[in-house]
């Protein structure tokens, strides 16, 4: 394969791939949301597996505490956006 046709084959390809984003855009976020949460407290279910507890539990833990967190950061936030919009 010649160094153009490379070329041309990657640009198209990287061209499908950006069309494929934007169209599914919608769709994927959620899926990819929840696929950086899993990432980043797997970690902590770990550990607390290590405490002898459940995955299921500790996933659930994990989950519930990153909700709360969530919660207070809105509660926190929002009426210092109010007042700044």
């Amino acid at each position: 394969m010649e160094l153009n046709q490379r070329y041309f084959f990657w640009s198209v390809s990287l061209l499908a791939l950006a069309l494929f984003f934007w169209l599914f855009n919608p769709v994927l976020l959620p899926f990819v949301t929840g696929g950086i949460i899993a990432y980043l407290l797997n970690p902590l279910v770990i550990r607390l597996e290590a405490l002898k507890l459940s995955r299921t539990l500790s996933a659930l833990c994990m989950l519930g505490v990153f909700i709360l967190l969530l919660c207070l950061l809105v509660v926190l936030a929002a009426p210092r956006v109010y007042r700044e919009l």
